[in-house]
């Protein structure tokens, strides 16, 4: 069985705001705001408006990879969502809400989530396990819409911003030349660095306050001995999982065509790349520059606008990676077809 990517989708929100903007409002007291953006890499981001969310921006991307794939409704035997922000308030699942915008009410609905970033990696795992073992599921959609309610500068790591992404997978007996196909995805997860980030907002700000506020929504270092160990050793684990992924498909480093790293902050791909010895020319960044870390979305956005920019070519071996606090890591590997 072959996972061939039959089209991609995007979706974010027109307002686009500064980083330094961001970092005037949101830290009006730091000090060489200059040299932290510089580190940083994001130059904008992406905001969405009231009336937009996560299952919103994410059946926009799903609706534009249908239209890409020329599917149906009919066509979607499983939808697919990807939780990692803070979900719509109003419904009881991302995944049957999108399906509901799409009118795709035949389909299977179903969500990952709780890995946080890099759930775009672990959902992609399990739509795998599922094809493979279900027979009479072929075509499905994979989709996430992520939205940052509070503070968008993360410290010292990265700069929130909004969007959505979509792929329209489809199981085949063998892909066709040209074709990208899925050769490998896997998610590692470290958990003895858990405790190192914590949202400031919970239940206990909630009973306390009666109301949450988006404001009150954002990310800290909550265990600064635990975050200065996992700060030692981050990238190491990374380059571990993709070294033993590419060794599974006995892929060389040097014939990775494509290497994109979840926008987290412009030093992760090259940190990455640096530690496995993929060239640092097969190295895109240009989605942290532009778009910031739009969570689970960033898998999706990156390829979209990888492929958009620059055409596949038959025997393209194409690496994405990301990951998320918990800590986990996660990496899929994509061939096109000779």
């Amino acid at each position: 069985m072959y996972l061939v990517l039959r089209s991609t989708g995007v979706f974010f929100p027109e307002e686009v705001v500064a980083t330094s903007d961001l970092m005037a409002t949101e830290h009006p007291q730091l000090l060489l705001k200059r040299r932290l953006l510089s580190v940083l890499g994001c130059e904008t981001v992406h905001q969405c408006g009231p009336e937009d969310t996560p299952a919103t921006m994410a059946a926009e991307a799903a609706c534009s990879a249908l239209e890409s794939a020329e599917w149906g409704s009919d066509d979607v035997q499983l939808l697919m969502t990807v939780g990692c922000t803070l979900p719509d308030v109003d419904i009881w699942s991302t995944s049957a809400k999108v399906a509901q915008l799409l009118d795709v009410m035949s389909a299977e609905c179903m969500g990952v989530g709780d890995v946080a970033c890099a759930g775009s990696f672990t959902a992609l795992r399990v739509l795998r396990a599922i094809l493979k073992t279900e027979r009479e599921l072929s075509r499905t959609v994979l989709c996430a819409g992520c939205a940052m309610p509070g503070g968008r500068i993360f410290i010292p790591a990265t700069v929130f911003g909004d969007g959505a992404g979509a792929f329209a997978l489809e199981k085949v007996v063998k892909p066709k030349r040209g074709e990208l196909f899925l050769k490998d995805v896997a998610v590692h997860s470290h958990p003895e660095f858990i405790d190192a980030f914590g949202p400031q907002a919970g239940y206990r700000k909630l009973q306390k306050k009666g109301e949450l506020l988006p404001e009150d929504w954002t990310f800290e270092v909550r265990d600064q001995a635990s975050y200065a160990e996992l700060a030692k050793v981050n990238f190491d684990l990374g380059a571990e999982l993709l070294l033993s992924r590419l060794k599974k498909a006995r892929w060389k480093s040097s014939q990775v065509t494509r290497f994109l790293s979840d926008n987290v902050t412009k030093s992760v791909g090259a940190a990455i790349a640096e530690r496995t010895k993929i060239p640092l020319e097969r190295v895109d960044a240009e989605g942290c520059r532009v778009r910031g870390h739009a969570f689970a979305a960033d898998m999706f956005a990156n390829l979209h606008f990888s492929i958009e920019k620059q055409p596949l070519e038959p025997g393209e071996r194409i690496v994405s990676m990301g990951m998320g606090l918990g800590q986990h890591w996660g990496a899929a590997l994509w061939e096109c077809a000779k």
